[in-house]
């Protein structure tokens, strides 16, 4: 069975991919992010971290996730994965679970995009205070402006998408996950997309990769 593990700055569109290979692929859409979201709605302290945009504790992360990702192969599930591993404790972690189960097939896929497409992007992202539900003003915009289209709670926009804010977690990523991108790219076979291209352009070339 193939998975899929796909890696690209914030905005290069891995929230585009992975729904799309779900639809597509019948894989599991997996996000740290939306792990986080969800374990959010019972949490307030992270829920109030999230929405401040602080950094999450990267042991937490790893937990967080690998916990997911054990189930998923303990019932044999084809998954898609996209935030993770951004660091190098991160891929320590995904090598181990590499390592006890050898009949994971996974395939890499590295999204590039230019960062000032990136940041533009970010920037026309909002999330719901309720439900942490995305929608992208550009993309994928709410029925009704403001509001989200499952809760109707408010839309904001994160704190970490926009300003300086933003531009320094590009430069994070860069310093972080990087190096964890070139290793993969070194390791395996990736598939590399050109994600700054429109949005038709792009999910014709992710066709690609159902027909392959």
């Amino acid at each position: 069975m193939t998975s899929y593990v796909v890696f690209g700055l914030p905005g290069s569109g891995k929230g585009t991919l992975a729904p799309f290979l779900q639809q597509h692929a019948h894989v599991v859409q997996m996000c740290s992010g939306d792990l986080l979201r969800t374990e959010a709605k019972r949490n307030m302290q992270l829920q109030e971290q999230l929405q401040k945009g602080v950094s999450i504790q990267d042991s937490y992360v790893t937990r967080l996730v690998m916990a997911r990702l054990q189930e998923l192969c303990r019932s044999k599930t084809k998954f898609i994965l996209d935030g993770f591993p951004q660091s190098e404790k991160q891929k320590e972690a995904m090598e181990l679970l590499f390592a006890n189960n050898p009949d994971l097939n996974v395939q890499f896929i590295i999204i590039d995009v230019e960062k000032e497409i990136a940041l533009k992007r970010m920037a026309s992202r909002f999330s719901c205070i309720e439900c942490f539900e995305i929608f992208n003003s550009e993309t994928r915009p709410s029925q009704k402006s403001g509001k989200c289209d499952y809760c109707l709670g408010s839309l904001k926009q994160r704190a970490t998408d926009v300003g300086e804010a933003a531009k320094e977690r590009l430069k994070s990523y860069e310093q972080t996950t990087r190096p964890i991108i070139e290793y993969y790219r070194q390791k395996s076979k990736t598939l590399v997309f050109d994600g700054n291209q429109p949005l038709e352009k792009i999910l014709e070339g992710y066709k690609g990769i159902v027909q392959k």
